[in-house]
């Protein structure tokens, strides 16, 4: 289905049963993870859930050129009010999780809890610096000729339309691999190269002062997942210590694709947290 939203109308999958109980957020930015196995379990829980493309990401568009965290917000919740009823839980990943943390400061009423798989956790210089220590774990993670790859396909994803994109996917694919190994073939498809570039340059301007969520712990349950191998730096358990109220789930030798690397404790802290939520998967 699609459904228009401010400035940008917004390709979204909704499973059964309805109303939709949880909202899934991809990350990328501008990489559209289809989140099968996660939705197939909801979907065994009999949970109903929807996904949806990010603006200006495959099947999405971005009509007035705002890549910001506001722009996020109004999209996920646009999605919400067509699918979900007043409460939803959102499940955001990477930069997924940074659009699910501004939706619920931004929408507090409407949440019944976050739950954040190796969320990005802030704009600004922090989000730039973020960015520069992935590429520094990136390159010590690729082999030469993988980085010579990486390289070129970078400058390729400049060239216009769908060769650009593939480009971008191939770039995405050979980050992932660097600390969490191949990704599925469905995580860097119908990837967005303006998209990325876009979001990526507005989310780095974005003001801290706006976008600070250590207040949100007080207000509904915050549940966040990491791999130890993950990208995010040595800052990163702290600060997401803070936000949640409680220390994260920490899943041994994974990297940032976690229900990638480890299906199954993914799949007992995701449903521990709907359960936390006030939600109750059966079998």
């Amino acid at each position: 289905m699609r459904i228009p939203s401010t400035g940008a109308n917004i390709a979204v999958d909704v499973d059964p049963p309805k109303p939709t109980q949880v909202l899934l957020v991809h990350g990328g930015p501008g990489a559209p993870a289809e989140f099968q196995l996660i939705r197939s379990w909801l979907n065994a829980w009999h949970v109903g859930c929807a996904r949806y493309d990010q603006r200006g990401v495959h099947r999405s568009s971005c009509d007035d050129n705002r890549w910001g965290l506001e722009a996020q917000v109004a999209d996920l919740e646009s999605v919400r009010q067509a699918t979900a009823d007043d409460q939803v839980v959102v499940l955001g990943h990477s930069f997924g999780g940074l659009v699910a943390l501004a939706w619920a400061q931004t929408h507090p009423s409407r949440v019944k809890g976050l739950l954040l798989s190796s969320p990005a956790l802030a704009v600004g210089a922090d989000f730039k610096a973020l960015q520069q220590g992935a590429a520094d774990t990136v390159r010590r993670g690729l082999t030469k000729e993988q980085w010579r790859r990486l390289a070129l396909a970078s400058v390729k994803s400049y060239l216009p339309g769908v060769y650009g994109d593939r480009a971008m996917g191939e770039v995405y694919g050979l980050v992932l691999q660097a600390y969490t190994g191949a990704p599925p073939p469905a995580w860097v498809a119908n990837c967005s190269a303006r998209a990325t570039r876009k979001t990526r340059d507005a989310i780095a301007r974005e003001s801290p002062q706006r976008w600070d969520f250590t207040d949100l712990k007080e207000r509904f349950p915050i549940s966040i997942v990491m791999g130890d191998r993950d990208v995010h730096g040595p800052t990163y358990l702290t600060q997401a210590t803070r936000i949640a109220g409680t220390e994260p789930t920490v899943l041994t030798d994974c990297g940032h694709v976690l229900w990638h690397n480890q299906p199954d404790a993914f799949k007992t802290w995701l449903k521990k947290g709907l359960q936390t939520c006030g939600l109750c998967p059966t079998t």
